[in-house]
C-alpha cells in the first residue's frame, strides 16, 4: 500500500496492541475513579474559646435534664450532657464520663464522644481508658492529628515508648519538620537510647535554626552523650546550666559526662552537687564511692 503523503511510511494498527492500550486506559480511570477522596478533618468544639458561655451552657444542661425527666432513655439528651459537661470545665468531667457511659449503653454512636471521653479520661489520669477512646476516633478520622498527637503524648507518658515513636513519626507524616512533635520525638528516642534517631529526629533545631526549647540543651546533651560523644554532650549541658540553672538531672548528666571524658575531679563535683540537691539519690552515692577509690593512671 503506498503512502498517501510521498516521504512518509504508511502507518499499520495491531488490533491486539489497541486492545491492550484501551484496557489499561479504562483500569487506570477505574482505579482513579475508585480511591475514596481524603476525609477532611471533623470539626467541633475543642478549645476554651469555641466553647458555650456560662449561660448558653447551664441552658443547654435545663432543657437535657428536662427531657430524661420525661424519657430517661434518651440516648440524644445524654450525649447533650456529655458534651456540656466537657465545655464546662474539668470539674464536671466526672459526670460528664458517667453521661458518656449512659448514652452508650442506650446506643448512642455520635463519634464525638470518642474524642470528649478520650480527654476527660485522661485529665482524670485514667490512660488505659483514654487511649481505646482515641484510637476508636482515629480510626475513623486518621487525618486528625491533633488527636494523633494527643494519643503520642499518652503513650509516652505511659512509657510505651515504640508507640509513641510511632505515632510521632505519623504526625510528623502530616506535618513535616513540624518543631514541637519533632522535639517530643527526640524525647522518645532519647529514653528508648536510639542516640542517632534522636539527634535525626532534632533536625529542625540543629539545621533549621530554630531555637530548643527549655531542655533542650540537657536533651542534646544527652544524645550527643549516648551516641559516644561526651564533649559535645558536655557543652551543651554547659549552655543548659547557663540558661536554666542547677537541676539534679542536669548535674547527673554532667557527671557522667565527665566520667566518660576520665575527669574525675570534675565528675565527683558534679555527683556532690547531685547529692546536695537530692541527698536520697543513690546512683550518685555509688559513683562517688568508687570515683573516689585509687585507681593507678586515673586522671584527677
Amino acid at each position: 500500500m503506498k503512502s498517501a503523503h510521498p516521504g512518509r511510511p504508511a502507518w499499520k494498527v495491531d488490533p491486539i496492541s489497541l486492545l491492550i492500550v484501551m484496557v489499561g486506559a479504562a483500569a487506570f480511570v477505574w482505579a482513579l475513579r475508585s480511591v475514596p477522596p481524603r476525609p477532611p478533618v471533623v470539626r467541633f468544639p475543642r478549645q476554651p474559646s469555641e466553647f458555650r458561655v456560662p449561660a448558653e451552657l447551664s441552658a443547654a444542661k435545663a432543657a437535657s435534664l428536662a427531657a430524661l425527666a420525661v424519657r430517661p432513655d434518651d440516648a440524644s439528651a445524654l450525649v447533650d450532657l456529655a458534651i456540656a459537661s466537657f465545655e464546662s470545665g474539668s470539674g464536671d468531667y466526672v459526670k460528664g464520663l458517667e453521661y458518656v457511659e449512659r448514652a452508650r449503653d442506650l446506643g448512642a454512636l455520635d463519634e464525638r464522644l470518642f474524642y470528649y471521653a478520650g480527654v476527660m479520661y485522661e485529665a482524670q489520669g485514667l490512660s488505659e481508658y483514654a487511649v481505646p477512646e482515641y484510637e476508636k476516633y482515629l480510626r475513623r478520622h486518621p487525618e486528625d492529628l491533633e488527636t494523633r498527637l494527643r494519643l503520642a503524648n499518652l503513650f509516652y507518658r505511659m512509657e510505651e515508648l515504640d508507640k509513641s515513636i510511632d505515632a510521632y513519626r505519623l504526625v510528623l507524616a502530616g506535618k513535616p519538620g513540624d518543631p514541637l512533635v519533632s522535639y517530643n520525638l527526640a524525647m522518645a528516642y532519647r529514653d528508648k537510647k536510639s542516640w542517632a534517631e534522636g539527634l535525626e529526629a532534632l533536625k529542625p533545631f540543629l539545621q533549621g535554626g530554630t531555637s530548643l526549647p527549655s531542655g533542650g540543651h540537657k536533651l542534646l546533651g544527652d544524645l550527643y552523650r549516648g551516641s559516644g560523644d561526651p564533649q559535645r554532650g558536655l557543652a551543651e549541658y554547659e549552655k543548659e546550666l547557663a540558661l536554666a540553672g542547677e537541676s539534679t538531672d542536669l548535674a547527673s548528666g554532667m557527671a557522667q559526662a565527665n566520667e566518660d571524658l576520665n575527669l574525675i575531679a570534675s565528675a565527683i563535683e558534679r555527683w556532690q552537687k547531685v547529692l546536695q540537691l537530692d541527698p536520697n539519690h543513690r546512683e550518685a552515692r555509688a559513683r562517688l564511692r568508687r570515683l573516689k577509690q585509687p585507681v593507678p593512671g586515673r586522671r584527677r
